[in-house]
């Protein structure tokens, strides 16, 4: 309103290199760009508002405004990610004896449910040979060379091959595996393809090892990697957490990452639908060749088969980015029940539970705990602030719940580490309570708040009428487990290592290492 565009487009700039998931800040951005007749960056900017919001009706109507405007083509505005050159690994005979352990089933490109995504084809390629096998016949059925980008399409049941000469294999109902011929380095990509139905796909080439399956389901082609649990794990680590931070810290994440992968194999929710686990948040993150570190890789390598354990058994070891300051009970969050080793807890040394008052200023100060870690754990993810226009969150919400015009929110409960665990919306036409902490989180804003740790603010007109809302947060993630952050804290900052900060944030539970580790002089 008072033609400050300059200074608005830097500020929003900077927000957004800070906090890349603050969505709402790219609306007025491509706003300004457009203004300015910049649309390229406009464009950027709308495309990345339906990476969160692939419906979002401002955003696609000025896409389709702005389309004539362009300089440029699309696919150049936006570049994919492509994998020009094999991955050059480190300790590559040490990596190879990671390929004793057993095999996990991981669903690549699953959506936030965990559930495999509608993929209409793919694209298939290697700096190697890849072999096409019947995996119930046996049968050898095609051969991609080096370089070649082979289609596998889904079609009335069935799925078809297509090599870049257009010969084409058809009619498979059953489960194909495509394997490198090269067992000691071989890889396959998933190639990037921007009109392609995953948008995990969309904008960047996946590479992986072990073997793909692909077979048809429910209308789609199934993508499922098999591969060595520990190999597995050098695609998760420093998906989960920064491979720069300390080494114990990296160890820890290890740990739980291979514990998590252990659990989901014996009883996860995805065994009827024919995979161990997926790569996203919904189990953990895994990003395959691509993501890998030599540091992270060495805290594969120096935990191998470790897994933590309580009574002998598998833990729940659940994780989270940043903690915030105080770590929460699973029995205050519904749905997640009472687990003796996950309890509240200040994530430092010693802490008391905050009045409402003294909650008020604390979330909106920088007070000190292991997962406020300057300099290495992000001011953004400690602390953060989120305003969001009545407008937008009035979309997201009929969306979800056809509230009608937003009238009023109000946190309802909260945890002993004050994260907010039941909230009231009340609209014209509907009030709904939340009280699932994935729900809450979801609610508000396009890309949902990084956590439920947070005191709520209504901006209003003069008239009393709603214009936006402010929300003071704390942490990422659900703040049950290990904080990432606090992790880098202990090791980084006091020099705990990975067997004390695991009996920290999981205490009673012990270290066991699998059996199918050859235990070595020093082993625990």
């Amino acid at each position: 309103n008072f033609g400050l565009y300059e200074q608005a487009r830097e500020h929003l700039i900077n927000v957004l290199r800070k906090d890349p998931s603050f969505v709402e800040a790219r609306l007025p951005l491509a706003g300004i760009y457009i203004r300015e007749g910049k649309y390229n960056e406009a464009w950027n900017q709308y495309e990345r508002v339906l990476d969160y919001a692939p419906n979002h009706p401002l955003a696609k109507e000025m896409l389709n405004k702005i389309r004539g405007k362009l300089t440029a083509q699309p696919e150049d505005i936006r570049p994919p990610f492509k994998i020009k050159n094999p991955t050059v690994t480190e300790y590559v005979d040490a990596i190879n004896e990671l390929k004793k352990s057993p095999n996990i089933r991981v669903a690549l490109g699953a959506n936030n449910k965990g559930e495999q995504w509608r993929n209409k084809s793919v694209k298939i390629r290697s700096f190697g040979k890849l072999k096409v096998i019947g995996k119930r016949s046996g049968k050898e059925f095609a051969v991609i060379y080096p370089g070649d980008i082979w289609e596998i399409k889904y079609s009335n049941g069935s799925l078809s091959l297509k090599s870049p000469s257009g010969e084409k294999y058809e009619n498979f109902t059953g489960v194909l595996k495509i394997v490198p011929q090269d067992k000691k380095n071989g890889t396959f990509i998933i190639e990037s393809q921007k009109d392609g139905s995953n948008p995990y796909f969309r904008y960047s080439d996946r590479e992986y090892r072990g073997w793909l399956e692909v077979y048809p389901y429910n209308q789609s082609v199934a993508l499922i990697n098999v591969v060595p649990l520990e190999i597995y794990l050098l695609g998760v680590v420093p998906a989960e957490m920064e491979p720069k931070w300390p080494l114990e810290a990296l160890k820890a994440q290890a740990i739980l990452a291979r514990t998590q992968a252990v659990l989901r194999a014996q009883s996860g929710p995805h065994k009827k639908q024919g995979y161990h686990i997926c790569d996203t948040e919904h189990c953990q993150v895994y990003r395959g060749v691509n993501i890998e570190n030599n540091n992270s890789n060495n805290a594969v390598l120096e935990t191998e088969g470790e897994i933590l354990t309580y009574h002998g058994k598998p833990a729940y070891c659940f994780y989270h980015s940043n903690s915030g300051g105080y770590i929460q009970a699973s029995e205050e969050v519904s749905g997640w029940g009472k687990v003796p080793y996950l309890v509240t807890k200040a994530d430092f040394i010693r802490g008391d539970i905050l009045s409402p008052w003294e909650f008020n200023i604390w979330i909106k100060e920088s007070p000190p705990s292991y997962s406020n870690y300057p300099g290495v754990v992000k001011d953004s993810e400690y602390r953060w602030m989120k305003i969001i226009k009545k407008k937008d969150l009035e979309y997201k919400l009929n969306r979800d719940y056809a509230i009608g015009e937003l009238l009023d929110i109000t946190p309802l409960k909260r945890s002993g580490a004050g994260n907010v665990n039941s909230v009231r919306i009340r609209g014209s036409k509907k009030t709904v309570i939340i009280e699932k902490e994935h729900l809450i989180r979801n609610a508000f804003g396009f890309s949902s708040l990084k956590s439920t740790l947070f005191m709520l603010e209504t901006n209003r007109f003069k008239n009393r009428k709603i214009r936006n809302f402010w929300f003071y947060g704390g942490g990422w993630g659900h703040s049950i487990g290990m904080s990432q952050s606090g992790a880098a804290g202990m090791a980084g900052k006091y020099g705990n290592k990975a067997e004390e900060i695991l009996d920290f944030y999981f205490p009673q539970t012990k270290i066991k290492k699998l059996k199918y580790v050859k235990k070595k002089p020093g082993d625990r």
